[in-house]
């Protein structure tokens, strides 16, 4: 590890397999800036259809955070446990708490608070590390059971109209994280209208 003094800012860069790489010092209290950083491969296995919004504009490897955060002062880690540990005390018990993988949300919140710097914003970047980590699969299968239970004496061929309904509400969630009453009315009609609801009619 080397550190180096540019202007009013302090660097530090870590070596890792040949390559170099810049993050924000805590200790030097830098100017807090977001990092685009690596798809999350494990959040994506836990939300199909989930894709890394974030891309590194010069194609160039940037640090993990997870690891980064390893290496910075207890006092430092523990600074970044008690905000996400405070950030975090209404995730699964929210409007729709299946809406979210709360354990995914306090990992990236971690390693997006430890790249962001000192000086970034907390309740900011816990949004976006939660808006990541949406649990598709969850908000499917609770679609599908409503759905399910709705129109089973109403549609012929109900199975098939749920599933649809259930994945593409879903999907559009997944595109769009805001939780609210008025996307969820808009995801719910726009999945009606795909999946041609009339057609299942009897």
């Amino acid at each position: 590890m080397k550190e180096i003094f540019i202007g009013p800012f302090r660097y530090t860069f870590l070596i890792l397999l040949g390559l170099t790489f810049t993050t924000p010092s805590w200790s030097a209290g830098a100017v807090g800036q977001t990092v685009d950083r690596k798809p999350n491969v494990n959040n994506e296995k836990r939300n199909p259809g989930l894709t890394s919004k974030s891309v590194n504009k010069d194609s160039r490897p940037t640090p993990d955070g997870a690891a980064v955060f390893k290496q910075l002062p207890i006092e430092i880690q523990g600074k970044i446990i008690a905000e996400v540990n405070e950030y975090s005390r209404t995730c699964g018990t929210d409007l729709l708490p299946y809406f979210y993988d709360c354990e995914c949300a306090r990992e990236e919140y971690i390693s997006r608070r430890t790249l962001a710097g000192p000086d970034a914003s907390g309740p900011s970047i816990y949004r976006e590390a939660k808006n990541s980590c949406v649990n598709s699969k969850a908000i499917a299968e609770h679609e599908e059971t409503k759905c399910l239970q709705q129109y089973k004496m109403q549609l012929k061929d109900y199975e098939s109209y749920c599933k649809c309904f259930s994945e593409t509400y879903a999907r559009k969630f997944v595109a769009f994280p805001r939780l609210s009453f008025e996307t969820m009315g808009m995801f719910h009609k726009d999945s009606f209208n795909e999946c041609n609801y009339r057609s299942y009619r009897k």
